[in-house]
């Protein structure tokens, strides 16, 4: 353990072997003992022969030895421990500086990305309303598509990184959960549309009300609404609002049923990570960042809610959204932040 013969060191006093650990100290070591009758795992740096550092875990006792009271001292070694947590230490800050970095990146490319976008977007709905000509005009919708594909890519990743740096306010108030979801779900009528798909709103109760961040609910609605078309190509969407008790809690839900594709058992565990999606690799068979069910999750658990999925290949998909209850609408209103909605 420390480089030495016996010889070198028979005789000697252990306390010259440390370094940098003020506590080792004869004297106070004494002392302890002589008050609790002894002195166990206290961390130590102790030095090995060469003069590099060591750590170990020390612990002495008293005990009697030939008629007289001696100072039982035992040092086992943890080097390899600590140099482990050291190093994950070092790597889990540097890991927390890389997210500063990327956040404070994805803040500063904001407004060089979003500039530009809306400047093409602006454009390009002026010259859909102007053009005549078949083949200019679907080349122009093209444009238009994509610099929104482009726009809302943006949007999530700068979602996430606001996540990460822990710089998302969390506004709380009352709303009436059916009319703030419908709202979103009128948005999305002409894209189902576009692909055949019916897209109908439900609820057993208009009035119902929810605690809730309304620009989080509505990145919710959202992301699942869009998912739920996205990846259906015959039937439609049904999204529902209500009540309901759980584990005698009483929540206001949110489902989105799809009759899609569907989602295997294995994939199910990872849809809600980041980048991931069931569908993967170049040969995927659709688009997007597999962003949008992580910052759903993250949203959910903000607003102290749950987030449940029931799903079947080729037939479909339901997420279910439960968020806390309240009694009645009313202007409450609690500004929070992403550590205290967390604790």
């Amino acid at each position: 353990m420390t480089g030495y013969q016996r010889k070198e060191v028979a005789g000697e006093a252990l306390f010259r072997l440390k370094s940098g650990n003020p506590t080792l100290n004869r004297d106070m070591i004494i002392a302890q003992v002589k008050k609790t009758g002894e002195v166990s795992n206290l961390q130590i740096e102790y030095l090995y022969k060469d003069g590099t550092t060591r750590y170990g875990l020390f612990s002495a006792k008293e005990m009697e030895f030939s008629g007289r009271k001696c100072l039982l001292s035992i040092v086992t070694d943890i080097t390899d421990r600590v140099e482990m947590e050291i190093e994950l230490r070092d790597a889990k800050e540097k890991a927390e500086e890389l997210n500063r970095v990327k956040a404070s990146f994805f803040a500063n490319m904001s407004h060089e990305l979003r500039t530009p976008l809306h400047g093409v977007l602006g454009f390009s709905e002026i010259l859909i309303e102007e053009i005549t000509e078949p083949g200019t005009l679907e080349v122009v919708n093209s444009i238009h598509k994509s610099a929104l594909r482009l726009l809302n890519t943006l949007n999530i990743i700068l979602d996430l990184a606001r996540l990460e740096a822990n710089k998302e306010e969390v506004i709380i108030i009352d709303m009436l959960i059916y009319k703030a979801v419908k709202e979103d779900v009128d948005t999305f009528e002409a894209y189902a549309k576009s692909k055949g798909l019916y897209l109908e709103l439900f609820t057993d109760d208009p009035e119902i009300c929810a605690m809730v961040d309304p620009r989080f609910l509505s990145s919710i609605v959202n992301n699942l609404i869009n998912n739920a078309i996205k990846f259906t190509r015959f039937g439609g969407i049904k999204v529902e609002t209500g009540s309901v008790e759980e584990g005698g809690v009483k929540w206001a839900y949110l489902k989105v049923s799809d009759t899609g594709i569907g989602i295997s058992e294995k994939a199910i565990t990872l849809i809600f990570d980041e980048f991931r999606q069931a569908s993967e690799g170049f040969g995927r068979s659709f688009e997007g960042t597999g962003l949008g069910l992580s910052i759903v999750k993250r949203y959910v658990t903000l607003l102290g809610g749950k987030i449940l999925v029931d799903s079947k290949l080729g037939k479909g998909t339901t997420f279910t959204v439960l968020l806390p209850y309240c009694e009645k609408k009313s202007l409450k209103k609690k500004f929070l932040n992403q550590t205290e909605m967390v604790l």
